[in-house]
């Protein structure tokens, strides 16, 4: 199943590149397959390694910068503010896993489009 996904995938590039039929298209991407086997595998590699890098950068960074701005700015660190959050760790992990969500789907749109 996974690897007639990773073809219909492919496939559905080359239709949009080539303007080719459904069929024709597949005939191209298994030639391609077949002449360019390890250079698609090390695409691939990359591609997944990106994608992990990516999504451990944006949660970390978003979770760091909450966590910075929670206990540096005074309107959120003072107790006489009207404002202050006693707890930055339990906002910063919430804003960590926003971040997981929007880093995780541009991560998958990037993966889509190599």
């Amino acid at each position: 199943e996974n690897v007639v996904r990773y073809f219909n995938k492919m496939a559905y590039i080359v239709i949009c590149m080539n303007s080719q039929n459904f069929c024709s298209a597949a005939g191209t991407v298994v030639g391609i397959v077949a002449s360019e086997f390890a250079a698609l595998g090390l695409i691939e590699w990359a591609t997944k390694f990106f994608q992990l890098g990516g999504i451990l950068s944006i949660t970390s960074a978003g979770a760091y910068l909450v966590w910075l701005l929670l206990t540096t700015v005074p309107t959120f660190s003072s107790p006489a503010s009207p404002h202050f959050v006693p707890q930055p760790e339990s906002v910063m992990v919430a804003a960590g896993a926003v971040s997981l969500v929007v880093a995780a789907t541009f991560m998958d749109v990037f993966d889509t489009l190599s």
